[in-house]
């Protein structure tokens, strides 16, 4: 809340006093967005009773402040949408003409690492009996452990838990502390934080989006909020190219015997 204060008592100098300066008036308003605390304006003087009244004043240099700092975050927030929308309008045309995400993958990743600090990622699903989980895409690609189309047994993953809480898991710092097997593996590569968030259909858990950093804490609030409105967005369609090519490779397979059975009747 806003103070004034026109003579400090003695015995309240070490509370606000720093090394250099002795304060014995002083007046400080916070700085509010949205009706949160995000800074302060202070001054102070070493005379007492030096400010006369100034409350309003601060109070109203603390207001547009206020206004400025949130236009520049609703700006910020504005240019962030835009890299990931312009993202997902990528991957999204690519996929639905050549439904092959690796290819693609790489360009994705560089886009979104402008938004988020990135320096592995995989997309990982879950197969129908729930027993193991492949990778579908990887960057990058040839510093990574495991290969696209690789399949690694799903319990005691991450991913696992992800399935089991359908919301992110966070570890912040592979270097101190490691819960899954798999984290060995990513530790050896050099990732220290990691970042996975569920990739949903139909309310259950088909995969997961992984992020992983050489920083420790690399990821906070922001970049879950971030990361789960772009997986929103990317769940559908993956969904959609993997059923795509699901049928595809039946249509493969009837084709197939379809031409054995016209050449089994011609030599019959």
């Amino acid at each position: 809340e806003p103070e004034a204060v026109a003579e400090v008592k003695e015995d309240e100098e070490n509370r606000i006093t720093s090394p250099n300066a002795r304060i014995k008036s002083y007046a400080a308003v916070p700085i509010k967005v949205d009706a949160k605390t995000v800074g302060a304006i202070c001054i102070h003087s070493p005379s007492p009773q030096a400010f006369n009244n100034p409350l309003p004043l601060l109070n109203t240099l603390a207001d547009q402040i206020a206004i400025a700092i949130k236009n520049t975050l609703l700006r910020r927030e504005s240019e962030e949408r835009a890299q990931w929308l312009g993202a997902m309008n990528e991957l999204t045309r690519t996929i639905g003409s050549s439904l092959e995400i690796q290819e693609v993958y790489g360009a994705f990743i560089t886009r979104i690492k402008k938004l988020v600090d990135i320096d592995w990622a995989s997309i990982g699903l879950i197969d129908e009996l729930g027993e193991k989980l492949q990778f579908l895409a990887l960057y990058p690609e040839l510093e990574s452990t495991w290969s696209p189309g690789d399949a690694i047994p799903l319990a005691g993953t991450a991913t696992e838990w992800v399935a089991q809480n359908k919301k992110p898991h966070l570890e912040e710092d592979l270097g101190r502390e490691r819960q899954f097997w798999t984290d060995e593996a990513l530790l050896k590569r050099g990732i220290r934080s990691i970042l996975r968030l569920p990739l949903l259909s139909k309310s259950q858990v088909m995969g997961v989006f992984v992020c992983g950093s050489s920083h420790p804490r690399a990821y906070g609030e922001r970049d879950v909020r971030v990361l789960e409105e772009l997986t929103g967005q990317m769940a559908p369609v993956i969904e959609n190219a993997r059923l795509f090519r699901s049928l595809k490779v039946q249509m493969e397979r009837l084709e197939n015997t379809q031409a054995q059975l016209v050449q089994a009747e011609k030599l019959a």
